[in-house]
């Protein structure tokens, strides 16, 4: 086996592929998001390159004349010792120096099957250059004369484009017939490799980011997928206690939640709270989110039931800025949570209840919201940076 059977650009595209499957390994035993994001870089690499090798190295592989030539004539050899031995005791093993090599075998112990076997030899082994040099030149002795020279194929012509194109072409590599099965054979298996390595790497990318979706200081760009394929990857939290708004600021919050596709209920008791809030929030009230915000007031029906409802099938997300409300909200949140316990259910996307309060969150009530709240798909954000 010789190492030109791959090009520099192969081994390359191998070597890339063993560091990345190397790094999903180490992100099976520690899952850090560095591993599968290099991993991809690396199996992008490592398609191109395999890609890159097949097209312009093994594309140049040819069997190398030479070593073909010697294969023929020492099959010739072969047939003809064959043959000199089967018909040792009829032939005469007298060789004269003027004879050339088909004279060696004395003719005249052969029969006519025999000649024409050992003429058959001769002239399959015989290379194509040979007997087209041995036609030309019978063929001069044949007619010399100045008017076959003028009215011949021969004449005298302008050079070939074709001809120089050929000789600027690139300098083919030279393989025995076994070495070029083999690199052929092994370009295959590297271009199908390099391909499924490519498509594995976009799944790990995917699987990782439903990894994280849920984990507050690791989640990527948030992406409106349905709760139903982030809970199996990464178990949402219920409470984030002195977690929140130490990546974002508080309207930050509600636009990542917002972005996720989530239903939120945000307290606050400050106004400048929620102007802030619905200056970040308005340009995700159109097309493709379709935010429906509301800032809870005296409205006739806007009570704690329809609230509830309303963020329990994700129809609307609302801003309570009166602290007198806070309280009788989430008692009612409680009660219809445990009611939909009774009959396992749970909502299509998930909400949240975003606390930036000065008065802590009950401690009563945060017994019952952790009990009741994960099974139906519900969390509680504490901004507990404000006590």
């Amino acid at each position: 086996m010789t190492w030109q059977i791959f090009g520099l650009s192969g081994y390359l595209s191998v070597l890339l592929s063993m560091a990345a499957l190397a790094l999903w390994l180490l992100y099976w035993v520690k899952p850090k998001r560095w591993f599968v994001n290099v991993s991809f870089l690396l199996v992008l690499l490592a398609f191109l390159m395999a890609r890159m090798h097949s097209g312009g190295y093994i594309a140049r592989v040819e069997i190398d004349p030479a070593i073909k030539l010697a294969e023929l004539e020492a099959r010739q050899k072969a047939k003809e010792q064959a043959l000199i031995k089967s018909r040792s005791d009829e032939v005469a093993q007298i060789r004269f120096a003027e004879d050339s090599q088909g004279d060696f075998l004395d003719t005249a112990g052969m029969d006519e099957a025999d000649m024409k076997y050992l003429k058959a030899i001769s002239e399959e082994e015989t290379p194509d250059w040979k007997k087209t040099k041995k036609e030309r030149g019978s063929a001069a002795v044949e007619d010399d004369s100045l008017e076959s020279l003028i009215d011949g194929e021969e004449k005298n012509k302008g050079a070939d484009v074709s001809e120089l194109e050929e000789e600027q072409k690139t300098e083919p590599i030279l393989l025995s017939e076994a070495a070029v099965v083999l690199a052929n054979k092994l370009d295959l298996w590297n271009l199908r490799l390099s391909k499924y390595l490519l498509w594995a790497a976009i799944l790990m990318l995917i699987v990782d980011y439903l990894r994280r979706a849920n984990l507050y200081r690791e989640a990527s760009r948030p992406i409106p997928l349905p709760s139903s394929w982030l809970i199996p990857f990464s178990p949402l939290a219920v409470v984030h206690d002195g977690q929140i708004t130490t990546r974002r600021t508080m309207p930050e919050e509600l636009k990542w939640l917002t972005l996720r596709g989530d239903a939120f209920i945000y307290f606050c008791d400050r106004p400048n709270q929620a102007e802030a809030a619905l200056q970040t929030l308005v340009k995700y009230q159109g097309w493709p989110l379709k935010l429906d915000l509301i800032r809870v007031d005296d409205s006739p029906g806007l009570n704690s039931a329809f609230i509830f409802e309303s963020v329990w099938y994700g129809r609307s997300s609302f801003i309570v800025d009166r602290p007198e409300d806070a309280e009788e909200i989430i008692k009612c949140f409680i009660e219809r949570l445990k009611k939909r316990r009774e009959t396992k259910a749970k909502t299509a996307q998930s909400v949240h209840l975003v606390w930036d309060l000065e008065q802590p969150f009950p401690e009563s009530d945060l017994e019952e919201f952790r009990q009741y709240a994960e099974a139906a798909g519900c969390s509680l954000w504490i901004n507990s940076r404000r006590y």
